[in-house]
């Protein structure tokens, strides 16, 4: 992405090793830490955020965010016109995380939630009843 559209990449894992790895792709900063670090980022300064297995994490972090607060504060960061893709998501909390999407872009975008399977014809480890949640900001 940092190469072909000129784009200033930052990585937020929990996981060092992951966030140095991030940095070895091309990213500008890696960020060790947990989902809370987003409520210092800026508001509308991020064209593009991508998350994977979101709900895996949420709960387990030590700041006690769930799975509507991490998704309020990804919106935020968002610029007018950037995209949101939170993919892996167990259909179990799907329906939690679609509802709460509503709610944050309400007015302000538009927010959509897709079977991965039927959508991509795959799943990560194949598994049948995973979700993308996905949000445009207008």
């Amino acid at each position: 992405l940092a190469e072909v559209y000129g784009a200033t990449l930052v990585t937020l894992d929990q996981f060092p090793v992951l966030a140095e790895a991030g940095v070895a792709q091309g990213a500008v900063v890696g960020c060790a830490g947990g989902i809370g670090l987003l409520q210092f980022w800026p508001t509308r300064s991020v064209d593009l955020v991508v998350v994977n297995a979101l709900p895996l994490f949420t709960d387990a972090q030590e700041d006690g965010w769930g799975l509507c607060e991490v998704l309020t504060q990804l919106y935020r960061v968002l610029r007018p016109g950037g995209r949101l893709w939170a993919g892996y998501v167990h259909e179990v909390r799907v329906q939690e995380g679609a509802e709460c999407l509503e709610q944050v872009v309400l007015g302000t975008g538009v927010s959509a939630h897709l079977n991965e399977r039927e959508l991509f014809g795959v799943t990560e480890y194949w598994k049948l009843y995973m979700w993308s949640l996905f949000a445009v900001k207008g």
